[in-house]
C-alpha cells in the first residue's frame, strides 16, 4: 500500500474537501497573518488533519483509505408541453424553475404532453464515485390509487470539472397522454442515483424524493365538443367540423352550451347530431344580427339538440329552397324572429 507523509496528507485533505464543496462555499484564502485569517469550514478540517498529524504518528496511510462522500447537486425533468422545458426537483443548485406543483394545463384528447427525459448533476471527492442514475416517473388520474414508476436511465453525459459530472437522458419521448381518457391527472417524480466511496463501487444509493413524498404536477385531459364520428377527428367549432367533413359523415355536438355568433353553413350530406336533444343547446348572440342561424344547401341531416334563437335570428334553421334530401328530426327551436324552420 502506498504511503504519503504527514504534510502531503493534510494538503490532500485540504484540496479534497475544497474541490467537493466548489460550488457551494467561497475558497476563502488562507491568511498568514492571524487577525486576518478566516475561519471558514474548511480550514477549520485542515487544522483537525494538522492536529492528527502532530499526533506523533509517523507516517499515515494514502487518500484512499478514507472515504469520501458524493452527492446529487441537481435534478430536472424535461417536460415538452408544447415548450421543452427543464423543471428542478428538490435539489436545485442552479436556481431554475421548479417542477413541484406546476400546472400544465389543458390538453385534448389527440393533443401533445411529452416527458423528453431527466437530468442529475453529481459531484464525488477523493475516491468517491459516481455509477448513474435514473429519473422515476408515474401518471394517474388524481385521486386515484397511483400504479408503480416507470424508469428512465440516466446516463453519463458530461464531466463538468472539479469532480462535478452530469448524467442525462434528452430523447426518452414518453407521451404522457397515451391511453388516457378525459379527467384530471397527476404527474408524479422522483430521482436517485447509484455511487459509493472507492472506485467501481455502486453500493450506495441516494435520493431526491422530498423525503419519500415525491413531487407532483397536475394537467386536465379534455374531449373536443364537436367530433367527426365516422373519422374520429376532434374539433372546437361546428362549423370547422363541417369544412373538414365528407359527404356522408357523421358530426356529433357534445352536451354543453354553445353560442352562435356568425351563421353555419351546412352544405355537405354530412348528419350533424346533438349528443341529445335537451343537452345539446346552440344560442344565438346578438353578433348574428338576425341572419339565420343554420342554413341548409345539401342533402343533410340534422338532428337531436336545441336552438335557442333569442330573437337574434330570423329563421334557427333554414333549407334553401331546391335543396334534396335534407332531413330535420328531433329538434327543438325557440324565439325566432319569423320560423323555427324556413323552407322558402
Amino acid at each position: 500500500m502506498s504511503q504519503v507523509t504527514k504534510n502531503q496528507y493534510i494538503a490532500n485533505v485540504l484540496d479534497q474537501w475544497a474541490s467537493h464543496n466548489a460550488n457551494r462555499l467561497r475558497r476563502d484564502s488562507l491568511a498568514h497573518e492571524g487577525a486576518g485569517a478566516s475561519f471558514s469550514r474548511w480550514i477549520q478540517l485542515g487544522a483537525v488533519a494538522g492536529l492528527f498529524a502532530l499526533s506523533g504518528l509517523p507516517q499515515v496511510q494514502a487518500m484512499d483509505d478514507f472515504p469520501y462522500p458524493w452527492e446529487i447537486t441537481q435534478t430536472y425533468v424535461i417536460v415538452n408541453d408544447g415548450t421543452s422545458s427543464y423543471l428542478a426537483g428538490g435539489i436545485n443548485g442552479d436556481a431554475a424553475s421548479g417542477f413541484a406543483n406546476s400546472n400544465f394545463g389543458n390538453f385534448y384528447t389527440d393533443g401533445s404532453l411529452t416527458l423528453e427525459g431527466g437530468e442529475i448533476k453529481t459531484n464525488k471527492a477523493g475516491d468517491g464515485n459516481v455509477c448513474g442514475g435514473n429519473l422515476h416517473y408515474r401518471v394517474y388520474e388524481t385521486g386515484s390509487t397511483p400504479g408503480s414508476f416507470n424508469p428512465v436511465v440516466l446516463a453519463f453525459a458530461a464531466d463538468l470539472g472539479g469532480g462535478n459530472q452530469k448524467w442525462d437522458n434528452t430523447t426518452a419521448n414518453i407521451d404522457l397522454l397515451q391511453g388516457l381518457t378525459a379527467g384530471d391527472y397527476t404527474l408524479e417524480v422522483y430521482w436517485d442515483a447509484q455511487g459509493g466511496s472507492a472506485a467501481e463501487d455502486c453500493s450506495e444509493t441516494k435520493y431526491d424524493s422530498n423525503n419519500s413524498a415525491n413531487y407532483t404536477a397536475s394537467f386536465t385531459l379534455v374531449e373536443y365538443d364537436v367530433t367527426n364520428l365516422t373519422t374520429g377527428a376532434g374539433y372546437t367549432g361546428i362549423q370547422d367540423a363541417i369544412d373538414a367533413a365528407s359527404a356522408g359523415d357523421v358530426i356529433e355536438i357534445r352536451d354543453g352550451n354553445y353560442d352562435i355568433s356568425s351563421p353555419i353553413s351546412v352544405n355537405k350530406a354530412v348528419t350533424l347530431q346533438g349528443q341529445s336533444e335537451a343537452g345539446t343547446v346552440l344560442t344565438c348572440e346578438a353578433a348574428l344580427g338576425g341572419a339565420n342561424s343554420i342554413q341548409v344547401t345539401a342533402g343533410a341531416t340534422l338532428k337531436d339538440f336545441t336552438l335557442e334563437a333569442n330573437s337574434n335570428a330570423t329563421f334557427g334553421i333554414h333549407v334553401q329552397p331546391g335543396t334534396d334530401g335534407a332531413t330535420l328530426s328531433g329538434l327543438t327551436i325557440n324565439n325566432t324572429g319569423s320560423n323555427g324552420i324556413g323552407l322558402s
